[in-house]
């Protein structure tokens, strides 16, 4: 089963500012390809939406999922 992925209005906010502080810090290229890392990994959960681990201790109900130095945390 495919689920649909629903972006609340906040990302693209939350998107850009990462993309900024990588680029500040490792350059255009390394942000973009960061981002594309990202949107990668929220797109998969599409397919995939129980991947990653429970985190009870960071926020609660929530599962998380790490790519690098960034952690998406998504209902379980």
């Amino acid at each position: 089963m495919t689920y649909r992925i629903w972006f609340h209005p906040a990302v693209a906010d939350d998107l850009a500012s990462i993309t900024e502080l990588i680029a500040n810090f490792a350059g255009p290229e390394a942000a973009e390809r960061h981002l594309s890392e990202i949107e990668a990994m929220i797109i998969s959960l599409a397919d995939t939406p129980l991947k990653g681990s429970f985190r009870s201790e960071s926020v609660q109900a929530f599962r998380s999922r790490v790519n690098y130095a960034f952690e998406l945390f998504t209902p379980p």
